[in-house]
């Protein structure tokens, strides 16, 4: 929290400064976003961001959005094997990744038709859009909710189905994670492992919800623990890394996702604007090593990306006969310690943790002489430095 209350300090400071625009995008890191709802931040109000927005904050990141709401594993490899995404994914330096949520609640619904047809042998047999229609009738059918409640729910995350979607998603995640490595193997990709949604939910329930709550609740880790493990198995397999968003939502002090059992039933499992901060807090560990921040080198070179406490080397300008160099200076002065030598042309600058500016100073020499009793010179203009100083010859 307190990074990103300083980034959002270092933001307002380079536009009081007049920084270019240009300057924030030149160099600056490469987050591409794939996944499904939870990274497209759904159910957030313009005015609430969602964890990848928050870590383009924090970390000054040039953000492309490739996520899309309702996204399973298969839309997952659809999308990277895009053409149109290639170069993205190819000049990406950070790449985060949410799925399975969708494929796993798909499983949900053909789950509960097999067995709604099990049951009660209706013709035409249940599909997984009547299960879907049923769930989202204003008016609640309790007894269809009694039967899903008591008899099949329960028996889901044991069920083959569940394995056999989680497997899927697995196997469809490592096809998507190799093809990711192979467009960019340098590549800093992270996993966002499953939460569940309704842990703190089911802990704050009322007394109305609370069985039917912890059978949810229940139900749903199950089948996350299957997910979660299919999910790190593919990361590992492709060198990328699981960020444990679950173990971060079982520890949280507030309610992180939209759902609750207490007051009106709402069974809605994205996170909300705290879920989303969480998210990033627990991105934002794997993500901080890897981060290279802009340097501009305005009136030299060594302009480009540069990992916070890395040293750029920098070079002012040659200079024409009526000028020289005076000092290195960082636009907004909070860094100037941060420069080697300042008075030297070819120095080092060591990279804070946000884009800057710094530009090589130079003064004019003017054209007239000026002279003392043992010699004469052509005077700075802003300084004591002098220029073809000889003594006199009489």
């Amino acid at each position: 929290m307190k990074r990103r209350i300083w980034a959002v300090l270092l933001s307002i400071i380079m536009v009081l400064s007049l920084m270019p625009v240009t300057a924030m995008a030149e160099g600056q890191s490469s987050y591409v976003v794939l996944g499904d709802s939870i990274s497209a931040g759904y159910g957030l109000t313009a005015d609430e961001k969602s964890f990848s927005e928050q870590l383009e904050e924090t970390f000054f990141l040039e953000r492309i959005p490739l996520a899309a709401s309702g996204d399973t594993s298969d839309d997952l490899y659809r999308v990277v094997s895009d053409p149109e995404n290639e170069d993205s994914l190819k000049n990406a330096d950070i790449i985060t990744v949410t799925i399975g949520g969708n494929d796993m609640l798909d499983a949900l619904y053909d789950f509960l038709a097999e067995e709604y047809n099990d049951t009660y042998s209706p013709d035409p047999a249940w599909t997984s859009e009547d299960i879907i229609n049923k769930i989202t009738e204003e008016e609640v059918d309790m007894t269809f909710f009694a039967w899903a409640l008591l008899f099949a729910i329960p028996k889901f995350s044991t069920s083959e189905l569940v394995q056999e979607r989680a497997q899927t998603v697995g196997a469809n995640l490592d096809r998507a994670l190799a093809e990711i490595k192979r467009l960019n193997p340098n590549a800093t990709v992270i996993v966002a492992n499953q939460y569940n949604p309704y842990l703190y939910a089911t802990a704050h329930a009322d007394s109305t919800y609370q069985g039917a709550a912890e059978t949810i609740r229940d139900a749903f880790e199950g089948g996350i623990v299957l997910l979660n493990q299919e999910l790190s198995k593919a990361a590992t397999n492709n060198g990328c890394t699981i960020a444990d968003v679950h173990t971060a939502f079982q520890k949280a002090e507030d309610d992180p996702c939209f759902a609750s059992f207490a007051g009106e039933l709402n069974l809605d499992f994205h996170p909300n604007a705290y879920g989303h901060t969480l998210i990033a807090e627990t991105l934002e560990g794997d993500i901080e090593p890897v981060v290279k921040y802009a340097l501009t080198v305005t009136g030299g070179t060594g302009s480009g990306g540069y990992k916070n406490g890395e040293k750029a080397a920098i070079t002012a300008n040659e200079v024409s006969d009526t000028q020289h160099f005076a000092y290195w200076e960082e636009s907004t002065g909070i860094y100037n310690g941060k420069f080697d030598d300042p008075s030297n042309p070819s120095t080092s600058f060591t990279m804070p943790a946000c884009p800057i500016t710094v530009n090589a100073v130079y003064h004019t020499w003017l054209t007239e002489w000026t002279s003392d009793e043992n010699s004469h010179w052509h005077p700075c203009s802003e300084c004591s430095e002098k220029k073809d100083e000889e003594a006199h010859s009489y």
